[in-house]
């Protein structure tokens, strides 16, 4: 069903692009306009006074004395106007357009929140999307686009920062500088160590944070996608969030391993939504039922 269901997604992803490039047009449109009206009077005024001096100057002054002056202050007019159609145009995109990040993001930069991602998703390539979804959880088509267009402009910045790299072959995808250096260094040192160091190093890197984030016992011989869709069944038409779910799937969790485990249902309900398994509830961020 995940076949199915990625080419309607970038569809409606791609519909909410033209509609927001089409609002923009728009209002441009009208924009354009009233700068025509208020330019078309201003010449009207100009054309004015220059009659006036003209006149006034062919007593005193030769007739091309007077021309000289009326190109500077022709000019200047016109680019008032360009300015002030630029100042109504700005205030447009308005506050309500500003996204608040997820709690373990706050706090800090976009570009360092990004970073913060990446590292926590060291070694994966990431597409855009993926990173606005971490960072800012469920959005409406209309914030995804918005923050969309953002993103690109701090991705581009990481990357000529080398923070991180484009993947290659995959548009709008990147993953952590540091991720890739790590893949070439390895395969090199790894030739001159014994074996037994090489086989030691995935133990002690496999154990950690993993261990901590234990489900409980009885969710332990399933998949975690069976068991979100057990939980979703259970709660029958409640909208069930991952602070909901959390203390199902996990029980009482130290508060150093509460935002991990909610990335990972974070994730793995972004997942769900793709493969069709279940749905988000309009009006209720991060909240899902089943489909």
């Amino acid at each position: 069903m995940s076949n199915l269901s990625a080419p309607t997604d970038f569809s409606e992803h791609l519909s909410s692009l033209k509609e927001h490039y089409e609002a923009i047009i728009a209002e441009n449109e009208s924009k354009v306009v009233q700068a025509k009206e208020q330019l078309a009077h201003v010449s009207a005024l100009l054309k004015g006074s220059i009659l006036s001096t003209t006149t006034q100057g062919k007593t005193t002054r030769p007739a091309k004395t007077p021309k000289r002056k009326s190109k500077p202050a022709s000019a200047k007019p016109a680019k008032k106007s360009v300015r002030a159609a630029r100042k109504q145009a700005k205030p447009k995109k308005g506050p309500s357009m500003i996204l608040t990040p997820l709690p373990p993001y706050q706090g800090v930069s976009k570009i360092e929140a990004v970073t913060k991602v990446f590292q926590e998703n060291s070694g994966q390539v990431l597409h855009i999307d993926d990173v606005i979804e971490r960072l800012f959880g469920d959005l409406s088509p209309e914030e995804a686009a918005a923050e969309k267009i953002r993103m690109k402009d701090v991705m581009a910045r990481g990357v000529r920062r080398k923070l991180w790299s484009k993947a290659p072959q995959l548009p709008l995808s990147y993953i952590l500088k540091s991720s890739i250096e790590t893949e070439r260094t390895p395969r090199k040192k790894a030739k001159s160590r014994p074996p037994s160091r090489v086989t030691k190093r995935p133990a002690s890197t496999s154990s950690g944070r993993a261990d901590r984030l234990k489900v409980k016992a009885a969710y332990r011989n399933q998949g975690m996608s069976e068991v979100l869709v057990g939980i979703l069944q259970n709660n029958q038409g409640r909208p069930m969030t991952a602070d909901d779910v959390l203390p199902i799937l996990y029980g009482k969790l130290p508060a150093r391993d509460i935002p991990l485990a909610k990335k990972r249902l974070h994730d793995l309900f972004y997942k769900g939504v793709k493969a069709n398994r279940w749905k988000r509830v309009p009006d209720q961020k991060g909240a899902y039922v089943l489909t």
